[in-house]
């Protein structure tokens, strides 16, 4: 309610003097309504809530935020925006194996020739099914013969190192014929002698070539069963004439030394 809507009913409610009024009277009309008028805005004073005439607590404002002396603040770069698509199908691979290191390898060379024997005596032979075995008496002599095949497209020069007892026992067993590395060269010097009719042996490629071995055998020869082991080295002759080695390899023979 305003101001002075209270005024006029303050003035409505206060008996009023007649119209005329004596002049004395009416000189003190004007101050008297004053007075009632601050009165009137007085009380409307006290009567309003001290909510509304106290004043209004400022807004607690956060302290503002530092940035680094030097460059300009940067305004922040939008979150970005993710847009899901359709993923393209996955096309299997076969696996493959994935080396964890460098893996090493064996070089095995692969067999330039072939080869067989065959004893130049029948009676040489020794018991059946056990090929490559022959029978000699002491004081004797074996002949075998050795056919090599080139398996090479290159021609071959094969020269024979050497022939050797690589296992002797005196008890005759065809299943066990081992080679060892033990040391059977005195026994050997004592035992028996040897040699090749051809050596070394050339080969031109898928040519088929023949050595005979002869061994001799001592009278006072120990009896039993020996192992005997052909060194050779396998040669690649080049077409200039020299030759270079591939490998050596072995070839063995089972001999049984009985009692004449």
């Amino acid at each position: 309610m305003g101001i002075r809507k209270r005024l006029k009913d303050f003035k409505d409610w206060c008996p009023q003097p007649p119209s005329r009024l004596p002049i004395k009277l009416r000189s003190h009309t004007v101050p008297i309504a004053v007075v009632c008028a601050a009165a009137l805005v007085l009380g409307v004073f006290f009567m309003l809530p001290s909510s509304h005439l106290l004043p209004s607590q400022p807004i607690t404002q956060p302290p503002p935020a530092k940035t680094p002396t030097g460059n300009p603040p940067t305004a922040a770069s939008p979150a970005p925006t993710h847009t899901p698509t359709a993923s393209p199908p996955v096309t299997e691979s076969p696996e493959s194996p994935t080396p964890t290191s460098s893996p090493k390898f064996v070089v095995t060379p692969l067999p330039l020739i072939s080869g067989s024997f065959s004893a130049l005596d029948p009676k040489s032979n020794g018991a059946p099914g056990y090929a490559g075995t022959y029978n000699v008496s002491q004081g004797a002599s074996l002949k075998v013969n050795w056919t090599i095949r080139s398996e090479s497209g290159q021609p071959l020069s094969i020269p024979i190192e050497n022939l050797s007892v690589a296992y002797y026992n005196s008890t005759v067993n065809l299943g066990h014929s081992v080679y060892t590395a033990n040391d059977y060269s005195t026994l050997q010097e004592a035992a028996l002698s040897y040699s090749f009719s051809l050596s070394p042996i050339t080969l031109q490629p898928a040519a088929t070539a023949s050595t005979i071995l002869t061994i001799n055998v001592a009278s006072n020869a120990p009896t039993g069963q020996y192992s005997l082991q052909i060194t050779q080295s396998i040669n690649i002759v080049n077409a200039n004439g020299s030759t270079t080695l591939q490998y050596h390899e072995q070839s063995g023979i089972q001999m049984i030394v009985y009692q004449c």
